[in-house]
């Protein structure tokens, strides 16, 4: 007898299988949602900060997600009215929108994945929504201008990723890869010990006082120079010789009378 959980995964798979088979039925059911206020109305900037308070209200990964999800099946209602009203102007950011939504969604089911919480409602209603997204984003592509289609393509691998993800896991809690469910019970805080005090550390030792310079030694004095010996006193020549007084010369040659040259003679006419 499958379990509970193998029941739905199998169920998800042939509801998958039979909506394949039928894309224009899924994309005219899709129709049918009411977008409510739309992107041409004044008051739409209003719905969209609601909505924001309404997600951050949410602090369940799983209600996180499926709030995600259910934003992004209107960007794309939104987005399919205001391709039939002649208004494709505002596709392109009801796309990106669309594709935000989605990836948030799978992001916080990631996360309630890995806290232990039960998925599978959630990753079947993904897989079922992400086949209808594609089928209305290429639909989409034959009747919007050329500028909105790099967002639209965009959109339909993020969708495709969705499903494809959605699927491999679904598949790998089947096989019991996964776990499922609550984490095991770790008890009360009150039944843990809490962890010893590490143990204080042993002060460093202070360290030792250097030894104090040793004194320098004083320098010893310098010698004291010799004294220079005295001088030899001179030779004793003894006194001078008695030279006497000067000597007499005696009186100096008479040499007489200088001539009598007379007057001056008379020496007559000069020559002629």
């Amino acid at each position: 007898m499958l379990k509970p959980v193998n029941l739905l995964i199998v169920v998800v798979i042939i509801m998958i299988c039979v909506f394949s088979t039928s894309t224009i039925a899924l994309a005219d059911s899709f129709k049918i949602l009411d977008p409510g206020i739309l992107p041409d109305s004044t008051a739409y900037e209003l719905k969209l900060r609601l909505e924001d308070r309404k997600l951050a209200a949410l602090t369940d990964s799983l209600e996180k997600a499926n709030l995600h999800l259910e934003l992004a099946d209107l960007r794309l209602v939104e987005a399919m009215v205001m391709e039939e009203r002649g208004k494709p102007q505002f596709i392109t950011n009801l796309v990106k929108s669309y594709k935000e939504n989605l990836e948030k969604a799978m992001q916080n089911m990631a996360d309630a994945l890995s806290q232990g919480r039960p998925v599978e409602d959630a990753l079947a209603a993904v897989t079922a929504a992400t086949t209808t997204h594609t089928t209305v984003l290429t639909d989409l592509l034959d009747h919007v201008p050329d500028v909105a289609i790099p967002a639209i393509e965009l959109a339909i691998n993020s969708s495709q990723i969705g499903s494809n993800v959605s699927i491999a896991v679904l598949e790998q809690i089947l096989a019991g890869e996964l776990p499922i469910g609550p984490p095991e019970d770790v008890g009360s805080p009150e039944d843990i010990e809490p962890p010893e005090p590490p143990e204080a550390p042993e002060p460093p030792e202070p360290p030792e006082a250097p030894e104090p310079p040793e004194a320098p030694e004083p320098p010893e004095p310098p010698e004291a120079p010799e004294p220079p010996e005295p001088p030899e006193p001179p030779e004793d020549v003894g006194p001078p010789e008695d030279i006497g007084p000067p000597g007499d010369v005696g009186p100096s040659e008479d040499v007489g009378p200088p001539e009598d040259i007379g007057p001056p003679g008379d020496v007559g006419p000069t020559g002629r």
